[in-house]
């Protein structure tokens, strides 16, 4: 038979072009929880929900963290209690205070690796005066190098580390985008004057 979902009533409950905010609400109890093969509660992490962002600004890093401040902050309960559905008002979860989000490494990590490469792909040097390499390719990529207005200003396939010369080229934010049949890891690149 079908099963009931752990957590439900997802709700969008802010979006504006900076920030997009989900509350959802616990379905099953505690027991539930604890005790359901496909909902055991671990200290092994395990996705909850899905956001899909559209990249639309070229010239900015995707810049993507968890926002902790005001009426956002401490919203998060231990499971609640009862028999079946979860009984939240007769049987609280615990309020979990104090929750910190470590935003340092907002628009690397993830962004970082392209898919299908084990090493993570590095631009260098970067700032660059004349021109840059990119460190970790092991297999043939598409690169394209935009410019802070989103024009494509360089393409070309390679999959080693000779350098792209740049001479040509503003001082300014260049985004280089590198794709392969595997999916595609975007980098920003600065560009000093010669």
């Amino acid at each position: 038979g079908a099963f009931s979902p752990a957590y439900k009533d997802f709700v969008q409950n802010d979006n504006t072009t900076s920030r997009v905010s989900l509350s959802f609400q616990q379905n099953i109890a505690l027991v539930g929880l604890e005790t359901a093969p496909q909902i055991q509660v671990s200290s092994t992490p395990k996705v909850l929900f899905h956001i899909k962002i559209r990249y639309a600004n070229v010239s900015e890093d995707a810049n993507i963290c968890f926002y902790s401040d005001g009426v956002f902050q401490d919203q998060f309960f231990a499971a609640c209690g009862g028999t079946g559905i979860a009984d939240c008002t007769n049987a609280p979860g615990t309020q979990i205070t104090d929750d910190t989000y470590d935003c340092s490494e907002a628009g690397v990590g993830t962004l970082g690796i392209a898919i299908g490469e084990e090493t993570p792909i590095a631009l260098y040097p970067n700032p660059a005066n004349t021109s840059f390499s990119i460190h970790g390719l092991k297999t043939l990529h598409s690169v394209r190098v935009y410019d802070i207005h989103g024009r494509l200003v360089i393409e070309e396939e390679r999959d080693d580390d000779r350098p792209i010369d740049m001479r040509p080229y503003d001082e300014g934010v260049y985004l280089v985008v590198l794709s392969n049949a595997k999916g595609s890891v975007s980098k920003r690149l600065i560009k000093k004057s010669n």
